[in-house]
């Protein structure tokens, strides 16, 4: 089977693959290699990860089939875990106190209500 780490514009497919992505990304099987916002945790693996030029954002799995959110804004470090992503037709989706954060080949974009609060074009991503 063979890892893609995929440069994606926001018009293109996803790649999947059942294996995590490459190491020479910056990534293992747990995110971001040194982030710990971005990286999931003990032995959960991830099951997405998306790069933009602001964020870094992985979805983890849980050994009882949970997933998890977890992100980094790169400016200042802040981050964020959010419990219960969902699948959607693109990618993932997640909802933290009316602040929903949608993570897809094309971006990650950030909305409260009608308001889009940030929509950044993905560089990376990778999805099993």
């Amino acid at each position: 089977m063979t890892v893609q780490n995929v440069r994606l514009t926001p018009s293109a497919n996803p790649a999947r693959t059942g294996a995590p992505p490459p190491q020479s990304s910056g990534t293992d099987g747990q995110g971001f290699v040194g982030v710990p916002g971005a990286r999931c945790n003990s032995s959960n693996p991830a099951v997405a990860l998306g790069r933009t030029t602001q964020s870094l954002v992985v979805i983890c799995e849980t050994g009882v089939g949970r997933l998890y959110y977890k992100g980094v804004r790169l400016s200042d470090g802040a981050s964020v875990e959010i419990d219960d992503p969902v699948r959607t037709a693109t990618g993932f989706a997640v909802l933290n106190a009316g602040v929903q954060y949608s993570l897809s080949p094309a971006a990650l974009v950030i909305t409260e209500g009608s308001n889009q609060l940030a929509s950044e074009p993905m560089l990376e991503y990778w999805a099993e």
